[in-house]
């Protein structure tokens, strides 16, 4: 089995589910007056770590909005895993929570799901989302669920 030993990667290896490996990446986004934001500054920053074995996958992000219009910022995270029951089945769970600025509400969003590779280049997965604590309304909830087909080549 390989061993993926950079933790800032060196960008000649694809990370893959067979692989052990830890990332951490920085991300950000700088605009003057973007006319898709109301003509307003956009800028925001965040951090992402992920660690993965060949059995499972642990992974969390981190984004504050410290520029922008008003409904857009605030701080956030975001926390996710996928165990890898079998080599054709995986669970996978998320959460993510974001704060605006604007009046501190919370706005609440949980998934699980359940994967199903059905060859290299074709997965299924269906999942369950709730989402709550909606900016306009803190009190509202909604609930989906999806099936959806993802295809890579």
């Amino acid at each position: 089995m390989e061993t993926y030993r950079y933790i800032l990667g060196t960008g000649k290896q694809k990370a893959k589910k067979s692989l052990k490996y830890a990332n951490v990446s920085f991300f950000g986004q700088q605009n003057k007056e973007s006319n898709k934001h109301g003509n307003e500054d956009l800028n925001w920053m965040g951090v992402h770590a992920v660690y993965n074995q060949p059995e499972f996958l642990v992974s969390a992000q981190y984004i504050d909005v410290a520029d922008g219009i008003d409904s857009k910022r605030g701080k956030g995270y975001s926390v996710n895993g996928e165990y890898r029951v079998t080599d054709k089945y995986n669970l996978i769970a998320r959460y993510d929570n974001f704060k605006q600025d604007i009046d501190s509400k919370e706005r609440k969003r949980s998934l699980v799901g359940v994967a199903y590779e059905y060859n290299k280049n074709v997965e299924f997965i269906a999942n369950y989302l709730k989402e709550g604590g909606d900016a306009l309304d803190s009190t509202k909830t909604r609930d989906a669920v999806m099936l959806t087909a993802a295809v890579e080549w």
